[in-house]
């Protein structure tokens, strides 16, 4: 009877011990969000580390464990970063389709939320699925909303809520009339969090301008954040060039690597290490809209038929 007794209590203490094991080993992706608050405040005794992907803990990003806040993206100028009355697009209309729908833009794709688009005319409207974008438009995710943007070579670029970007459209590295593929797909973000999968196959260039800094792309699949204070680049998969504008100095920031661009910085940080397999299983939670992963259940399990049949 005590030996039953003594295995009940072990099997409670494991059980409380994993929970809280499993939501910091999974913070860098399910159930966690990044968070550019100071990291330590999420010391761990059990890894016997900062709960962050990326460390040391000056300057990096936490990923917090389950129940954290949502990403601290700050305030900006342009429009007001909250849902609720007083938003610029709060009252605004569907936005109207376009008899002639941009080719080299982008599309709409699911969403949840509200997807508020600033055309060039400074009018609000609310972007739907399969509305097609142009060239100027200024969107937004406000509050918990997110989106994916089909672009016109078929990849894919996520925003998380709070983000904020504006479609550039094409520009040439000649005149127009010079074959049309020798152009830079360009896109200036303003903040927020997005994931961007691109084709490896197409010839093009994406350029991506945030706070002065450029990344040249080729087939790659990357994240960035955007703050008033920093940009960060980590690539998933492939190559990416990143530099500051007006800047010679250019990094190459190769799969399973992140650099950072301070705003007042003269040039992107050396390349580092980052937990690659965390971050895709935090844009994977963000897209699906779950909270838990299954690699958290299945530890779970296990531990409570242990529990309950002691």
């Amino acid at each position: 009877m005590g030996y039953m007794k003594n295995t009940s209590i072990f099997a409670s203490l494991v059980l409380l011990f994993s929970l809280s094991f499993a939501g910091e080993f999974l913070c860098g992706g399910v159930g966690g969000i990044p968070c550019t608050t100071d990291c330590q405040g999420q010391w761990s005794e059990n890894m016997g580390d900062y709960v962050s992907c990326e460390c040391p803990p000056e300057g990096c990003v936490c990923y917090c464990p389950i129940g954290a806040e949502e990403p601290q993206t700050g305030t900006g100028t342009d429009v007001e970063r909250d849902v609720g009355e007083g938003q610029p697009w709060a009252n605004a209309p569907a936005c109207q389709a376009t008899s002639a729908p941009c080719s080299q833009c982008g599309v709409v794709g699911s969403y949840s939320g509200t997807v508020a688009i600033q055309k060039s005319n400074g009018e609000w409207c609310l972007g739907y699925t399969d509305y097609s974008l142009q060239p100027g438009d200024f969107v937004v995710t406000p509050g918990d909303s997110k989106v994916r943007i089909t672009l016109f070579d078929g990849g894919n670029m996520d925003m998380a809520p709070g983000s904020q970007f504006r479609f550039d459209g094409l520009n040439y590295l000649s005149a127009p009339s010079v074959i049309e593929t020798t152009g830079y797909f360009t896109m200036t973000m303003v903040r927020g969090f997005y994931h961007y999968m691109i084709e490896k196959d197409r010839i093009e260039q994406f350029e991506v301008r945030p706070n002065g800094a450029y990344t040249g792309i080729k087939g790659t699949e990357f994240v960035m954040e955007f703050t008033d204070a920093y940009t960060k680049l980590k690539v998933l998969d492939g190559s990416v060039d990143f530099w500051k504008a007006g800047s010679d100095a250019r990094v190459l920031v190769n799969a399973g690597e992140y650099s950072v661009l301070e705003t007042s910085g003269p040039a992107p940080s050396y390349p580092q290490e980052f937990n690659v397999a965390g971050e895709s299983r935090w844009w994977n939670s963000l897209e699906g809209g779950s909270c838990c992963g299954t690699a958290f259940i299945l530890m779970i399990v296990p531990l409570l038929a242990i529990v309950f049949r002691s």
